[in-house]
């Protein structure tokens, strides 16, 4: 048995221990309330023990306290230890995934898919087996000590199961609308900005009424999803209200013992007990279809367990000398029926490049499209060699892009860096933050500090320098650096120039920029979008 199935037992164990003790604490409770009633008469009072009862009580919360605490100790390692698995493997399909929408949306699915599946058996299978556990604990119960409620509670049983393939196949259905209606709104958002200039981004732009229907569409089907689960409790509560008073009339002639009123009342609070269960129907349900739609929609197809292996020889050659020519003929990126300007242009490595123009005009798409992100037109040449978008989006060591806004996961500042160099060393990283001006200091507790939701947010230009630090651990031949100094104040900008400058000794920089440093030394300017730009 390896450490996650441990785990795994231990987690279901202690939940089980805890979903145990809170009923049984509940029944004594019940049943000792009822018998001090009954020994308060004189005839009773001589023969009745209060000690044995009022410890076994005291043990029993003792025992849910201690159970649950552990269950969300070992609950939470097992969580860390899945989601540390299973990102690892979903990663590659981020990195693969094109800018923009399907770049947000693959990034959204491998956080919160990842999350929903990992804490599957804390947050769902867990709560579930207990409410079984529960409800056959409390038939067995019934049949070894008041065998006359046996059979009104198989029936409740028999109910219950009904009721849950009923509510699951309801559920389902929900979930699926709910992912229909997520999937048309992202595409009606997509088209709308793919289609617009930033002046349309207004609510009485022509299309508008199509972006709010599909956003009515999408806040509806999670309407009907959350009422669901209201609908579900409420109909526990009926349901074991209305199951309590019909065993108490089918007790009726039996006779009156504290025994008889602990199934009465476990009845009756059995949307309480209950509750957990049918929340972990619907995180499980969920979970699992999340998982289906990220398998589906962002894992390559033939990618291991162990993920893709980026240190794998390139098809594309790295000169032994550092020295690389990147030639584009008739060059332009292309999205959603839409095409950039065409670029015909050289640069030669090692050295920086410089690529300024208009807003607009798409020199961060251009970026994406030299990358592998996004489709293009024209050649491109890497010392000769043909370029595709495949090729290029199997090599990571060859281009490294620094996005304009850096990506960020919820996870530790360490992982966050190693997204450049996974077998990178603490110092390593240390020394990539020292390099890109980061303001950290030289200790390796640093880097198990939490970013991202829930963590410690980064402004734009913590962002950015992260994104660099991420580039400098990849060490690839060419570095791709999408507005590097917006959000630095000019001393931290000047800083950075430099450093690029010094890498560009090295390496094959190009660098879109609206504003730039004066200390920064491009080999070359390319005015991006200028007619008849034609530059050798």
């Amino acid at each position: 048995m390896n450490k996650e199935s441990r785990q795994l037992v231990l987690s279901v164990g202690f939940g089980l221990l805890e979903a145990s003790s809170s009923a049984l604490l509940l029944a004594i409770s019940v049943w000792f309330i009822c018998a001090c009633a009954v020994a308060g008469q004189p005839a009773a009072a001589p023969g009745f023990n209060y000690l044995v009862p009022a410890t076994l009580i005291r043990l029993l919360a003792i025992t849910r306290i201690m159970s649950g605490y552990l269950e969300k100790y070992v609950g939470h390692r097992l969580l860390l230890n899945r989601l540390a698995g299973l990102r690892s493997r979903l990663l590659a399909s981020v990195l693969s995934a094109n800018e923009g929408p399907e770049h947000a949306r693959a990034a959204a699915a491998l956080q919160q898919s990842s999350e929903d599946w990992a804490a599957l058996p804390t947050s769902a299978f867990t709560p579930q087996l207990s409410s079984v556990v529960l409800m056959l604990g409390l038939l067995l119960f019934a049949a070894v000590l008041l065998p006359s409620a046996a059979l009104p509670l198989l029936g409740l049983i028999a109910v219950l199961a009904i009721s849950w393939v009923y509510f699951v196949r309801i559920l389902d259905q929900r979930l699926a609308e709910r992912e229909v209606a997520q999937a048309k709104l992202d595409r009606s958002l997509e088209g709308w900005l793919m289609t617009s200039d930033l002046w349309s981004l207004r609510p009485d732009w022509q299309n508008a009424d199509a972006i709010n229907t599909t956003a009515g569409e999408f806040s509806y089907s999670r309407h009907r999803l959350e009422d669901l689960a209201a609908k579900g409790e409420a109909v526990l509560l009926i349901l074991g209200l209305f199951a309590a008073a019909m065993l108490f009339a089918y007790l009726a002639d039996t006779l009156a013992t504290p025994v008889a009123a602990v199934p009465i009342l476990l009845v009756a609070s059995m949307r309480d007990w209950l509750r957990p269960g049918l929340q972990g129907t619907l995180k499980s349900r969920a979970a699992v279809l999340g998982t289906e739609s990220l398998q589906r929609d962002y894992l390559p197809e033939g990618l291991t367990a162990t993920g893709q292996d980026y240190s794998a020889p390139q098809s594309v050659p790295v000169p032994a000398n550092g020295v690389n020519v990147l030639k584009l003929e008739g060059f332009a990126w292309q999205r959603e029926g839409r095409a950039g300007p065409s670029l015909s242009a050289s640069f030669a490595g090692p050295g920086l490049h410089l690529i300024v123009g208009p807003s607009g005009l798409g020199k961060s798409s251009l970026l994406y499209a030299l990358s592998g992100e996004l489709e293009h037109r024209g050649h491109l040449l890497l010392d000769g060699v043909e370029i595709t978008r495949d090729n290029a989006s199997s090599n990571p060591p060859s281009f490294y892009l620094a996005e304009q806004f850096g990506r960020i996961l919820s996870d530790t500042l360490g992982h966050n860096l190693r997204l450049g160099a996974p077998d990178a060393s603490d110092a390593e990283l240390l020394a990539a933050l020292d390099w890109a001006a980061l303001d950290v200091e030289h200790n390796a507790l640093q880097l198990r500090q939490w970013l991202g939701e829930q963590g410690r947010p980064l402004s734009g230009g913590e962002r950015k320098r992260l994104a660099l630090a991420r580039a400098r651990l990849s060490d690839a031949p060419i570095w791709l650096l999408d507005e590097p100094f917006e959000g630095l104040d000019a001393e931290t900008a000047r800083i950075i120039a430099d450093r690029l400058n010094t890498e560009a000794t090295r390496r094959l920089l190009i660098v879109v920029a609206h504003q730039y440093p004066e200390n920064l030394r491009p080999q070359q300017t390319v005015d991006y979008g200028s007619p008849a730009l034609q530059i050798d």
